[in-house]
């Protein structure tokens, strides 16, 4: 499977970054591009405070349907609150998974994300902020996030993250408090995550939150971010060696990462490599000329 956020990197990689929408030519160049073999089209039309999600599932070889389905629900949350949920499982039925492959279990879209279409707007600003080093701009999306929806786990895990850059110690801690309960709620790749996170800053096992990690890049091999915080770790460790080959795994899914590319220039720094070390940073300034710490 492919994810929305592995799309946006092979657009980059294409030179189209800047596009807002995938039509379905893209869609279909993309995936074959990633060597997907199904693609899901999606469109939802409104009437009244009812809102129709379609969705067909098409092979890519052929662009023929393999199966169709719908889902309906009252105003525009029911799209997060349920109809998502309701069509992953038909599409999960309607598509034969190659010999060997197992369903990793999810979560509800809603436990993982929000029931809030304005708090999930939220959400991917400040995530975006976040990874662009905007952190003051970051904290206030993802504080916007957490008040219009105080159950949303992945906003805190991402403002736990931001407080702590910020050297803010007790509004960090403040964010790992209300994630601990909400985090046993989320299965799949996000709740990994957050079990890594609170692995290391609450039970102090950096072992521990690496291991969870290394189980993220074996179950979802295109994750790039698990990469790059499995190079962060190696780094504080001083594994030099072991981060450089994380980072580069991170870079090589994504040539336009910029923040595993900052990474990688700070690591060659720390082995006294200075020449890579330059290389990575302008490699970085090349590709996020608008971060906030572009060189």
């Amino acid at each position: 499977m492919t994810s929305w956020e592995r799309l946006r990197d092979l657009l980059r990689q294409m030179g189209k970054g800047d596009r807002e929408v995938i039509d379905r030519d893209l869609g279909f160049e993309l995936c074959r591009q990633d060597g997907v073999q199904a693609i899901v089209l999606g469109s939802y039309v409104k009437a009244g405070d009812t809102f129709a999600t379609d969705v067909k599932v098409l092979d890519v070889e052929t662009k023929g349907i393999i199966k169709s389905f719908s889902s309906r629900g009252e105003g525009v949350d029911s799209i997060l609150k349920r109809q998502i949920d309701d069509l992953s499982r038909e599409i999960a039925k309607g598509i034969v998974q190659p010999e060997g492959v197992t369903q990793v279990a999810a979560s509800p879209i809603a436990e993982v994300t929000t029931n809030s279409m304005e708090a999930y707007g939220h959400f991917l600003r400040g995530r975006d902020d976040y990874e662009k080093f905007y952190l003051a701009e970051a904290q206030k999306s993802l504080e916007r996030a957490v008040e219009l929806d105080p159950d949303f786990a992945m906003a805190y895990y991402y403002l736990a993250r931001v407080n702590l850059q910020l050297g803010n110690g007790e509004a960090a801690r403040q964010s790992l408090a209300k994630l601990q309960p909400l985090g046993d709620r989320v299965a799949g790749k996000e709740g990994l995550y957050i079990k890594a996170l609170l692995a290391d800053l609450v039970e102090r096992n950096a072992d521990k939150a690496m291991e969870i990690l290394r189980k993220i890049t074996a179950d979802f091999p295109d994750e790039k971010r698990a990469r790059l915080d499995l190079g962060t770790y190696y780094y504080r460790l001083g594994k030099l060696e072991e981060g450089l080959a994380e980072l580069h795994k991170a870079v090589k899914l994504d040539p336009q990462y910029g923040f595993a590319m900052n990474m990688l220039a700070y690591t060659y720094a720390q082995l006294q490599k200075y020449d890579q070390a330059i290389e990575w940073f302008k490699k970085y300034g090349l590709v996020s000329p608008a971060d906030a710490i572009a060189p």
